[in-house]
């Protein structure tokens, strides 16, 4: 049907009005459209800026938009590029402070109490990641007091929080930059704060700490894949996720069914499940006996990985029959299953040295012979029941002591890998470059005075690899930042695992030999030595502080050029005369001692021809160390805290300061050549 003419007309009037209206508010609804300006994750309230050098500050906004920053009487404007980037930079500034700082775009963004003084990156694994208030059932040692005692307003403190990305990303998610005062600080890394607290005393400007760490990661995850992209061992990984393009999340959905398939055919062909192991009553003949806790590396089994079934029989007095129990069954790597009477009661899987807790039902707890039986699977690495033998008891409510589980377990073999299984995530202790890109990237180039580093436990089966990789990270980070060789400072891997008897071989010694021959390789470094305060049955010590300090003397050295003792003796060089070989170092400080309580010298050995080491005696002569064994005619190596748990090897300077382990021989360990 034909309209009328009156409607053609009202037609054409809304068209044009609804033209006219488009042209005049398009604009303003483009406008509302856009994107606000925003700042790097790195920038907030109470944020410390590093003094001395330009200072960098940047974010995004429009394409094209003007932006002016005013900081501290200086103004700089600039247009964001194609991608909506902007970035200014500040002229060197003292240290100082507060003051507010302005970004104006299309909005503004005021960032208030501000300060100008020096910033430290702190990174690495679990050792740095542990904080002030410790790890659940590891405390700190002297926590109490700092927590109540910390009130230092210009040491700033932020946490850059977990991300692993296969692609470099712009942000990362934070709490805030936060002042080192009360409850503020028991979140944050205990190393970093006892090494900031430190700094602050001395230097009396304001200090940034950012932490930036996740335990269990290896090296390479920290380091960019360019730097990766030609290395023998991690180019071709680092290659084919740039090829793939695929999401963290696309490579977990990707690989979790084939790693679900192996576990499904290795519980299929482990003996234990076949025959029905966790319903044995008592220890089966042909078990072999294991004093626990302990890593079966450690009692003959070195390099076993698989699942092992131990069992045992407790007794139950009657108090304890038809009641609710607790059991604590110690640190296990990496899974187990957990059974009271051949009923599971627990189990946790890849939770590496995490103290095993479960609740046994009332209805299983009798009066008299009961038994518990855990089945343990780990893929490599130590392998056990770990911990002090007061994490293993069975506990009922009300009653303190409970029944000890420490001692002699009967165990057998269930399965033995011949094959590495699929990869059991795409984790960040598994993958190259993932931590770099998720959470070290965001915070380049933010202007800082250097970085301090506790890492190393995750790549100590690869310690010659170590070598190689350490390095390339320092340089990786060096010229990702663009600000020349910055003071880069590390933790020599403290002291763990039972002390042995004997001499020995160690992959621990191997990558602490790899972090101290960085020293000599990359300039501008520091190693805090740690192997006095370790623990044989904890990888988290508690003692932080000494940790920290040993940091901040490397600091005051390096960055800070203050003429102090601040490393204990290293080796130089070796001299042989006759039985003896006579040992040389710096770093001597006021001269040498032998500390604690022993009055002579331990932890060094010696060797001749046959390569055979033995526990040598020693005595200091000035600045020199003189080893010997009377067996021994023709002495030819010698080595000093060689091994995993060196905590009485005792040469120090009157300075009070850790020789480094080392060895004058060059023969190969455990580990050379191997990735």
């Amino acid at each position: 049907m034909k309209k009328p003419e009156s409607f053609r007309l009202c037609q054409n009037y809304c068209q044009r009005l609804l033209f006219v209206i488009g042209i005049v508010l398009l604009p303003c609804l483009q406008l509302e459209s856009n994107a606000n300006v925003r700042m790097a994750s790195i920038f907030g309230d109470h944020m410390v800026l590093q003094r001395g050098i330009e200072i960098p500050v940047w974010g995004w906004a429009d394409s094209g938009e003007k932006i002016t920053t005013t900081f501290c009487g200086q103004s700089v404007s600039v247009k964001a590029d194609k991608s909506g980037r902007f970035m200014v930079k500040f002229l060197p500034m003292d240290a100082g402070g507060p003051y507010e700082m302005t970004i104006q775009g299309k909005n503004e963004i005021v960032l208030s109490d501000v300060l100008i003084g020096d910033v430290w990156i702190c990174g690495g694994q679990s050792n740095m990641e542990m904080p002030v208030k410790g790890f659940t059932g590891q405390p700190i040692t002297n926590s109490d007091r700092e927590l109540q005692n910390a009130n230092y307003n210009s040491l700033r403190l932020i946490t850059v929080e977990r991300n692993m990305s296969t692609e470099p990303v712009d942000s990362f998610e934070s709490s805030g930059w936060k002042s080192a005062m009360g409850e503020n600080i028991e979140d944050f890394s205990a190393v970093g704060y006892f090494f900031g607290k430190e700094i602050f005393l001395d230097q009396n400007v304001p200090i940034g700490l950012v932490s930036v760490n996740w335990g269990g990661t290896n090296c390479e995850t920290w380091t960019s894949a360019e730097s990766l992209e030609d290395d023998p061992d991690f180019g071709t990984v680092v290659k084919e996720m740039q090829e793939t393009g695929l999401s963290v999340e696309d490579y977990l959905a990707t690989s979790s069914e084939s790693f679900n398939k192996w576990v499904e055919k290795v519980n299929k062909d482990d003996e234990g499940f076949k025959e029905g192991w966790m319903d044995h009553e008592g220890s089966p003949g042909d078990w072999l006996e294991m004093e626990i806790p302990g890593l079966w590396e450690d009692n003959g089994h070195a390099g076993f990985d698989g699942s092992m079934w131990f069992t045992r029989e407790v007794i139950l007095p009657e108090t304890y029959a038809g009641r609710e129990l607790t059991i604590r069954v110690g640190k296990i790597d990496d899974s187990d299953l957990t059974y009271f009477n051949g009923i599971k009661i627990g189990g946790l899987e890849n939770q590496w040295n995490t103290l095993r807790e479960y609740r046994v039902p009332a209805k299983l707890a009798k009066a008299g012979k009961n038994y518990i039986t855990i089945r343990v699977f780990d893929t490599g690495g130590g392998g056990g029941i770990n911990g002090s033998p007061g994490d293993l008891v069975l506990l009922l409510d009300g009653i303190s002591e409970g029944i000890s589980l420490s001692g002699k377990w009967s165990y057998k073999i269930g399965y033995k890998m011949n094959q590495n299984p699929p990869s059991i995530n795409f984790g960040p202790n598994s993958k190259p470059t993932l931590l770099y890109n998720g959470m070290l990237n965001p915070l380049i180039p933010f202007g800082i005075k250097g970085a301090i580093w506790y890492q190393g436990e995750s790549n100590a089966s690869r310690a010659y690899q170590y070598r190689r990789l350490f390095p390339l990270m320092i340089r990786d980070w060096r010229e990702k930042w663009g600000q020349g060789d910055f003071p880069f400072l590390f933790v020599q891997l403290a002291a763990y695992y039972p002390v042995d008897d004997q001499p020995v071989e160690s992959a621990w010694a191997e990558l602490r030999e790899a972090q101290h021959k960085t020293l000599n390789v990359v300039l501008n470094t520091g190693m805090a030595v740690a192997t006095d305060i370790g623990e044989a049955n904890n990888i988290h010590p508690a003692n932080k502080e000494d940790v920290g300090k040993r940091l901040a003397l490397a600091a005051l050295k390096i960055a800070y050029n203050q003429e102090i003792v601040y490393s204990g003796p290293v080796y130089q060089t070796k001299e042989i005369d006759g039985n003896e070989i006579r040992l040389n170092f710096t770093q001597t400080g006021s001269g040498l001692i032998a500390k604690d309580k022993y009055g002579y010298l331990k932890g060094f050995t010696i060797a001749g021809e046959d390569k055979k080491f033995y526990w040598a005696k020693a005595r200091i002569e000035s600045n020199s160390v003189f080893i010997y064994h009377p067996a021994i005619k023709d002495p030819v190596a010698v080595r000093y805290a060689w091994y995993n748990n060196p905590e009485d090897a005792n040469l120090y300077n009157m300075e009070g300061l850790p020789a480094s382990p080392f060895r004058t021989d060059d023969w190969d360990g455990i580990t050379k050549g191997k990735k």
